[in-house]
Formats: structure tokens, sequence, C-alpha cells
């Protein structure tokens, strides 16, 4: 949660009444502009269902009054400011996002854009010498692909025993994250951290929920499962409910490990809408009171909405094991996945190798071309020429001695 904010912002932000502004960085300067709309939405978790080693991107979504700039695939920073009783703007830092196809009508600029995860999609091609730390491994992914990661909070005893191969920096970063007992987001700075939900004081009451739906029960964390391959599966705990997630690089000391961490984790799964607050992140734990019972309810997936007032709907995912058990992808289907992967190793590994020293020392050169050409041509010119006319001649010569010979026979 943000909370580097005045106590005029504290209290204004739980105000029913409230005036929103945004400004953008474009070419070094700060535009400002009221909103039309805007979508926000950020997750710790791709699915519906408690998730280690998630790496999700955030999404903004805005129209603004009309910018005459050009910034389409440009990286830009994005602050949301909340108008104060003294009539001045106090900004809050969403992220840096990219912005994709902006488009303008006569009074309005629309675009949506992602944060840094995106620039994760990539392959890696690591040139560490393995077993190599976690650490060391996002410090390369880091230099990859040119996205700050956060190491202070990992655990220098994780180890990745293999080198990776056929894998995308975000799937790295979703495997070290599970390792490390959390999943993965890009923070308000543009970088990425690895975190695990934290009990935040941030309640909501009735007096501000407008809608509220919650599981009958909670949920609680009483085993962890990893398939690190095919036909392996690590367990550590025990019990009904749990998470099951994949990581081939797990090992059962680092699975133990986790669950000593998150064992007794307990939450509700709900959905709660109310008004929006641009400081919680996706890993805070808020208290919700709906006046019968108080609820611990995760920042699992978060949608700030403004269409003339900022409003906003937590989720947090409560399933069953069963449940997560059906939507579970296991390796197989993971690998099939990755194929397009492995079609990007071989392209990148093809491009790095085929330059001009290795054109040159590999391929059949345009000199050499010629000079078969030419042997060619006077084979043709020296041998077939003078020898097909003889060659023919002998040959049905040959038929006729032989079709006389069998006229022999015959008689």
């Amino acid at each position: 949660m943000y909370n580097n904010i005045t106590d005029a912002f504290k209290t204004m932000i739980r105000s029913p009444s409230r005036t929103f502004r945004g400004r953008l960085k474009i070419n070094d300067k700060w535009i400002y502009a009221n909103f039309k709309k805007l979508n926000y939405e950020t997750s710790s978790s791709s699915e519906e269902y408690l998730q280690l080693g998630s790496a999700v991107s955030a999404k903004i979504e805005l129209s603004i009054k009309r910018i005459d700039e050009l910034f389409e695939n440009t990286e830009i920073p994005i602050e949301i400011g909340l108008k104060l009783p003294s009539g001045k703007y106090e900004y809050i830092p969403v992220g840096f996002f990219t912005a994709e196809h902006p488009t303008n009508d006569q009074t309005a600029t629309t675009f949506t854009a992602y944060d840094r995860m995106m620039k994760t999609t990539g392959l890696y091609v690591s040139n560490l010498t393995y077993p190599a730390s976690a650490v060391s491994v996002l410090n390369e992914i880091s230099a990859g692909c040119g996205v700050p990661v956060d190491v202070s909070n990992i655990d220098s005893s994780i180890m990745i025993s293999t080198k990776p191969a056929g894998y995308t920096y975000r799937e790295m970063i979703g495997y070290i994250a599970s390792m490390a007992g959390g999943f993965a987001c890009v923070d308000r700075t543009g970088t990425i951290v690895i975190k695990w939900y934290l009990d935040v004081d941030y309640k909501l009451d009735v007096t501000r929920i407008m809608s509220f739906e919650k599981d009958e029960s909670n949920y609680n964390l009483e085993k962890l499962s990893c398939n690190v391959d095919n036909s392996t599966t690590l367990t550590s705990g025990g019990g009904t409910l749990g998470v099951t997630f994949d990581n081939p690089f797990m090992t059962q000391d680092r699975l133990d490990n986790i669950f000593k961490k998150l064992s007794g984790f307990s939450y509700r799964g709900a959905s709660v809408k109310t008004l929006g607050d641009v400081r919680l992140d996706p890993w805070d734990m808020i208290t919700v009171e709906d006046g019968e019972d108080t609820y611990k309810v995760p920042v699992m997936n978060i949608q700030q909405e403004y269409d003339g007032g900022l409003t906003m709907t937590i989720t947090s995912y409560g399933k069953t094991q069963t449940e997560q058990e059906v939507d579970f992808k296991g390796p197989t289907t993971q690998q099939n996945e990755r194929i397009y992967s492995d079609l990007i190793l071989a392209k990148e590994l093809i491009a790095k190798k085929v330059d001009a020293e290795w054109v040159k020392a590999n391929t059949v050169q345009a000199e050499t071309i010629v000079s078969i050409n030419n042997d060619l041509e006077n084979i043709r010119n020296n041998y077939l020429k003078s020898n097909v006319a003889e060659i023919t001649y002998a040959t049905i010569e040959s038929l006729k001695s032989l079709s006389g010979e069998f006229a022999d026979l015959k008689a």
C-alpha cells in the first residue's frame, strides 16, 4: 500500500465527493488532463485461484483531454492526482506504462498501456555457470530485458540447479518467485518485485461498501504440491486445501521451506465494490466488515474505474482443491504451450550464428559457384558434345547386334 502521502490526502480519499486528475510525462514534460474515462487493472494471480509464481502485467485504459504529442510504443510514467481542500492536486504514481496505438478525436486521446512486465516476454538465454543463485539469475534477466529487479528480499540460498533452456524471462521470474514463496509484480517505480500478501491497516465497512459477495468459508492453505516434471510431484503439508503449481527447478527442501513460510495463511474468497483508492497494491491484505463479521481479503485482483467518480472492485479467489485440479495445466500442456518459445530460441540462435564470418566459412561463395560453372561448361564442351554421338551410335549398333543374336536363338 502506498503511504507516501499527506494527512490531507488520507482524509480526502475517504470522502464521498472527490475530484481526480491524471498526468503523463511525455518527452520529459508533464501533461495534465482531466479524465474522461479510466480503467486500471492489476493482479497478483493470473487465474481465478490462489497462485504461487504468477507474473501478471498491469493494464491501464485512458481517455483524457486530447494530447498533441506522439507517444505510441513510448514508455510513460502515469500518476493520478486527488484534489485537496486547498484546491491543489496531490499525485500518486501508478507506474510506468507503454502505450499501444493512441487515437485522437477532436477533444480526446484514448489509449491502452501495459506496465514493464510486458518487456519480459523475450527468450532467456543464460551465460551463467550452473548451479547458479536465483539472485544472479534475476540480475542477468534484469540486464537482458532492461527492467530493474529488486533482489533485496530474495534468499541467497535459493539455487537454480540446471541451465534453463527454452524459457522466457517471465517464466523464469515466475519460477524464482514460487521458489521464494510468492509472486512477481511490477511496482510503482517500474521495478519487478517478488511479494506475498501482507496485512495492511485498511478497512472497509458497511458505510463504504457498494456490494459484497463472499464464499461460505475461509480458504486455509494446508499443503503445497509442485510438479517438477511429468513423473515427479513434490508435496509439503497435508489436508484438503492447497496450491498446485509447476516448477522444474524445485527441490523438496525448498518446498518445505516455502510451506513453513505460508502455512496457516487464511482468507475469505470475496468480491467487494467500493469507492476507488489508488493507494492499494496487489499484495495487500485488507479487512472487510459487513456488519455481521470481519473478513481478511487479499487483493488478488483490483480494478479501478472512473466515469465521473472513481470506484474499485477488489477480488480474492478461494477455490477448493478439487476445482483447482480441474483448472490446473500440467507440465505436458505447459510444454506444448512453450513450443512457440522454442521456435524463437532456434531463430535467435541461428540469427546469432549466421554472421558474416560464419557465412564465409560455412557456405559456398560466389567465386566458388563461378568456378564450378566453368568446370561444368568445360565438361559439356570437351566431353559431352564430342562423345555423345559415339555413345549413342555404339548403343544403337550394340542393340542391333543383340537383336541379331536373339533372332538366331529364336530360329
